[in-house]
């Protein structure tokens, strides 16, 4: 998704005498991410969140309900991945870098497209990237990345594209009663992998960290297995 051309798509943090301007004398919004049961409220400043976010802008400025009472809810989101994006919203990067993180760095990538946030999206991919470099990808990871995107969304290139590479790996064979699971769970996989496997052998069978900027919205790509500091 790409923010209008009045927002700063570029924006990587508060990390300049301009950024810090909006901080100043800012309302503040009230942000409660997740379920009644696990969910996090943030307090942050409006002229922030509405500068880096058409999503923002648009409740905050508009005649939302949400413009009057200043506060958002995002009852279906991730709570750790919303404070991923607050990392990022302050000092331009993000955590985490166990795989054990996998699904929030998805569910963050998914949040970005939803704000408008391209470059945070791009941070949350650079760690899926580096994350599988030495990592086969799970069915879940797959099934999770389809069913928070939309059809031809880059998050879901890059998790058919890591299926197709990893298929040559006899480890990666013999989970086959789960990838059938999420055949199943997720039509869209089928008939991608389909189109995909009609491309060369040339074309089909490539490690997606070689070719990184093709998953990227903004930033300039560059092989993140030797740097772990997206």
């Amino acid at each position: 998704m790409t923010a209008p051309a009045s927002h700063d798509v570029n924006f990587s943090g508060v990390n300049n005498e301009q950024d810090l301007k909006l901080l100043e004398g800012s309302e503040a919004v009230e942000v409660v991410v997740g379920d009644a049961e696990h969910s996090k409220i943030w307090s942050l400043p409006k002229n922030l969140l509405v500068h880096i976010s058409p999503f923002f802008a648009a409740a905050l400025n508009g005649s939302f309900a949400e413009a009057s009472s200043k506060t958002i809810t995002f009852p279906e989101d991730d709570p750790a991945a919303f404070e991923m994006f607050v990392q990022w919203m302050y000092v331009g990067k993000t955590g985490r870098n166990s795989t054990e993180d996998i699904a929030i760095h998805i569910e963050s990538w998914i949040l970005g497209d939803k704000l408008g946030c391209p470059v945070f999206q791009d941070r949350a991919m650079l760690k899926l990237l580096h994350l599988h470099s030495a990592h086969l990808i799970q069915p879940k990871t797959l099934q999770l990345a389809y069913e928070g995107s939309a059809a031809g969304s880059k998050l879901r290139k890059w998790a058919l594209q890591h299926f197709i590479y990893n298929a040559q790996y006899e480890k990666f064979v013999t989970n086959l009663e789960n990838w059938a699971a999420v055949a199943k769970a997720v039509a869209d996989f089928g008939s991608d992998y389909v189109a995909a496997s009609a491309a060369t052998f040339k074309d089909l069978w490539f490690n997606p960290i070689e070719k990184g900027q093709l998953y990227l919205e903004i930033l300039a790509y560059k092989d993140e297995r030797l740097d772990k500091k997206a």
